[in-house]
């Protein structure tokens, strides 16, 4: 028995060292875990901001190219994508600018955002900026490797009246 309890002493003396470890090592993983957290939560938050700020460049780029489309001067088309992309679309601000290319004109609109974080906060970080471009091109159809847009005049067709349209040869009604 004697033995027995020199044993515990020696391992009892040998853990005093060691008190107070296991809380050192969860507050640096708590840390750790805090921060991934904010990581995610704002990561998401930018990307939900980002797409809709996409969605409301294409929407400004779309309305301005029909605008042109539909034989309207360049001050309406640019108008049209400022309304679809900041007004209808809530982008922050909006750049549209249209030029000339190769006979076709093509409408260019870049939308900004600002998202406001959540976590980046704690390290001085309140808000990130967003942006995206996207353009759409005024001019006749044209195919690429093997699609072909349709198009239809307005107007130009009768409700009711039977229209047959080909795909590769093939009739189709």
């Amino acid at each position: 028995m004697r033995s027995y309890q020199v044993t515990n002493l020696k391992r009892a003396a040998g853990r005093q060292g060691e008190a107070g470890q296991t809380l050192a090592l969860v507050a640096v993983l708590l840390i750790g875990l805090l921060a991934m957290l904010g990581l995610v939560l704002d990561g998401g938050n930018l990307y939900l901001h980002r797409r809709r700020v996409q969605n409301a460049a294409d929407a400004g780029a779309i309305a301005g190219a029909r605008i042109l489309a539909l034989n309207g001067t360049e001050p309406q088309a640019q108008a049209a994508a400022q309304d679809y992309a900041v007004v209808r679309n809530e982008a922050e601000t909006a750049e549209v600018s249209i030029r000339a290319e190769g006979g076709n004109r093509l409408v260019t609109v870049v939308a900004h955002d600002e998202v406001p974080t959540i976590f980046a906060g704690i390290v001085g970080i309140n808000e990130l900026d967003v942006s995206a471009v996207a353009e759409a091109l005024c001019g006749p159809s044209g195919g690429s490797s093997g699609l072909a847009p349709i198009a239809v005049r307005e107007n130009s067709y009768v409700i009711g009246e039977h229209y047959t349209i080909w795909d590769c040869d093939e009739e189709m009604d």
